[in-house]
């Protein structure tokens, strides 16, 4: 029989054993142990095999998707009357109210493990919340609507 370190963490036994009876090992640090894979990185992108061509590559394709919209000042003077008279015109007794289930299957649809690098932010620890958390973020964006205003930490 294996001892309990060298067991897999997902191997038939599930290693989640070990951080249930409580052993020295951190659960997160065992997840990215085992995740720790090295990235290969592409030689050919699209048929372009050198740095050079996929750089021009990528700067021709960012030329076009961003140039293919014109922009003209009356047309875009005409949507944002547009979207004012529509928002003017709306009764804002009816707001839209985030409810916990709507909180639920928003997170449902998260990728795991994926991360906001500047902040340390995991989608792990969204996904493996209390449901405690989810009446915290319906409430925080039922008062993001309402109030239409948004804390500069929320602003990219």
């Amino acid at each position: 029989m294996q001892p309990l370190r060298e067991k897999s963490l997902f191997g038939p036994t599930c290693g989640c054993s070990v951080v249930a009876v409580g052993l020295d090992r951190d659960f997160w640090s065992e997840i990215k142990r085992i995740r720790a894979k090295t990235v290969g990185v592409s030689r050919n992108v699209h048929g372009v095999p050198d740095n050079v061509g996929i750089s021009k590559l990528f700067c021709d394709k960012y030329q076009k998707l961003y140039s293919c919209v014109s922009y003209n000042e009356r047309d875009i003077r005409c949507i944002k009357n547009e979207i004012s008279s529509k928002i003017a015109s709306e009764n804002c007794s009816e707001v839209y109210q985030f409810t916990i289930s709507d909180i639920k299957t928003a997170i449902r649809r998260l990728k795991p493990h994926k991360s906001d690098d500047a902040s340390g932010l995991s989608s792990d620890y969204v996904i493996n919340a209390d449901d405690v958390c989810y009446v915290h973020f319906a409430l925080l964006f039922n008062a993001i609507v309402v109030h239409g205003n948004l804390l500069d930490n929320f602003l990219v």
